[in-house]
């Protein structure tokens, strides 16, 4: 089975038809050269008048958003679990950056699983990969002599302080940091910057897990969060070693950790001991 992504040429939501064939031909371009078990990569590629199709790789089980709010996330989201996951999605993301590439959109809903949930205990035993980091939209190739980039992009609930500060940015430490938030979410069920429970939002809601909608209330006080670094952690027990390289991604980028370091922390290296192979 294979999956179709369609992209529309014609502008829309404000973007000029150059720019969405420009993203597209990047897009494309990447996706050509991706060597790795952990990464999506292109079967096809065929453009038409209005739209372009590209095809994928089905993977049968979802995404990560779905595991961190399923029925079944205290089954399934165990330690051994989410690390052997964010181990191969680190991998993945290290290799891209050796091949001076930045993903610049890592969350949940693009980290892909392999297989079906009620197979994922025993996936996780085996050599072959169990997850898939998709669209990459809005990847680019960087100069790593000069990787400054200015283009705001991405989720804002993954986003570090200096976007939301509207500065320049590495888009390997913008990588780093949304690898973070994306460990502690699967850990807690919530965002880091979400306010903690049970405070409650100006309207009266209180912070939930990664699915709740955010007012425009919640939404402003996420982003001052963010520009300060306010966070802190809900659940106490358990997660030996995956604390310490949150704690290590989510600070300032002149201090954080580079998905190298993440690579080389206790809770990521030994998690893959052995070759992966494609599913």
């Amino acid at each position: 089975m294979v999956a179709v992504k369609i992209v529309e040429l014609a502008g829309a939501g404000g973007a000029s038809s150059e720019r969405i064939e420009s993203g597209l031909k990047r897009e494309v371009d990447i996706l050509k050269n991706l060597h790795h078990p952990c990464l999506i990569h292109l079967i096809a590629f065929k453009k038409e008048q209005t739209r372009a199709l590209i095809v994928l790789p089905y993977c049968a089980g979802g995404d990560l958003f779905d595991l961190a709010t399923s029925p079944c996330r205290s089954e399934l989201v165990q330690p051994g679990v989410v690390r052997r996951l964010f181990a191969e999605l680190v991998s993945a993301v290290l290799y891209l950056h050796n091949n001076c590439i930045v993903h610049r959109d890592i969350k949940l809903e693009n980290v892909l699983l392999n297989v079906e949930q009620n197979s994922l205990l025993s996936a996780v035993e085996s050599n072959k990969a169990v997850t898939t980091l998709t669209d990459f939209g809005l990847s680019r190739r960087i100069d790593p002599e000069n990787p400054m980039l200015t283009t705001r992009c991405g989720s804002e609930d993954y986003a570090p302080p200096e976007l939301i500060m509207g500065q320049q940015y590495d888009g390997r430490q913008t990588d780093a940091w949304a690898l973070g938030v994306l460990l502690y979410a699967l850990m807690e069920g919530r965002f880091p910057f979400d306010l903690p429970p049970p405070l409650e939002t100006t309207d009266g809601s209180v912070a939930a897990g990664p699915g709740t909608r955010k007012s425009g209330s919640a939404r402003s006080r996420v982003k001052h969060r963010i520009a300060r670094v306010e966070w802190c952690w809900v659940r106490l027990d358990g997660w030996k070693g995956a604390r310490k390289v949150v704690e290590m991604c989510l600070r300032r980028k002149d201090s954080r950790w580079s998905v190298r370091e993440i690579a080389e922390s206790e809770f990521v290296k030994g998690a893959l001991n052995f070759p992966l192979e494609r599913p």
